[in-house]
């Protein structure tokens, strides 16, 4: 056995002992060249205990000092100082867990909004909206009237028939329409379908995650999608209102309306 090779062995022990729960006397703190390899032996301990395959641990090494362990020669009894468990947090987490230092929930992908003003239109039927949009319910009247909008020969009075409505055309965010819900499902589907599967004994699931790793993943993909579109200034549209309200039904009789401009003038 070379000497690298008896330092490794060494070094393998000094780890699978720091791992374990006798490894607390004072003054003997693990080399911290070895501390990711310590990360790594409590992950695989981790995991196996308790199935989760897929579970990271962290670690986070605060840069506050303890106001009980500092300059008493037994900083290496950090672990189990009292006042530390009582006024820190934990050092060593699951990833999964998405808890941060404060003990709190890890905060949620607010989306982007795309709400646009409501206006008003008009149109002959309640399908249709061609007249619009303007900025108030007597603008869009007004505007339907000069448009001779559903004009109509009602026992020889001529009237105008339409419909109003103040509706919204909000745009249409892209991350919405992506079915990010099932985005480990399809990749489950893409490669059930692929030569990346053996014919025998290779069932799946590859992708294998926890649900909160899942819903990470969609927050991450959703703002991803919404950076895009931001920073291309995107804002796809549709013929349609994503939100109505006040709708009616408005009939403007013609010679009424010729006699309060002053006027007249035959009925076309």
């Amino acid at each position: 056995m070379t000497r690298d090779d008896l330092k490794c062995v060494v070094d393998q022990a000094c780890v699978s002992n720091a791992a374990g729960p006798d490894y607390l006397w004072p003054g003997s703190p693990l080399e911290p060249r070895l501390w990711e390899a310590l990360r790594i032996e409590m992950q695989s301990r981790y995991r196996r205990s308790t199935g989760e395959t897929m579970a990271v641990l962290r670690v986070d090494l605060s840069e506050e000092g303890c106001r009980t362990c500092d300059g008493t020669g037994k900083e290496g009894r950090h672990s189990l100082c009292r006042d530390c468990d009582d006024h820190q947090p934990p050092l060593v987490r699951d990833a999964d867990d998405k808890i941060d230092r404060l003990g709190a929930p890890a905060p949620e992908y607010q989306k982007q909004t795309t709400e646009s003003p409501w206006l008003w239109w008009a149109g002959s039927s309640e399908e249709w909206f061609t007249v619009g949009p303007e900025g108030s319910r007597e603008a869009i009247i007004q505007a339907a009237t000069n448009d001779s909008l559903g004009e109509t020969d009602d026992d020889g009075s001529w009237k105008l028939s339409f419909h109003i409505v103040e509706a919204r055309r909000d745009s249409l965010r892209i991350a919405d329409w992506l079915d990010l819900d099932a985005l480990i499902e399809r990749a489950e589907d893409n490669v059930a379908d692929s030569d990346r599967v053996a014919s025998e004994n290779d069932d799946g699931p590859w992708f294998e995650c926890t649900p909160m790793q899942e819903k990470d993943l969609r927050q991450r993909v959703e703002q991803a999608c919404d950076e895009w579109q931001a920073a291309n200034g995107l804002a796809f549209k549709t013929a349609t209102f994503s939100h109505t309200r006040n709708s009616e039904h408005v009939v403007v009789d013609l010679a009424i309306e010729a006699l309060a401009k002053g006027t007249t003038e035959g009925q076309p």
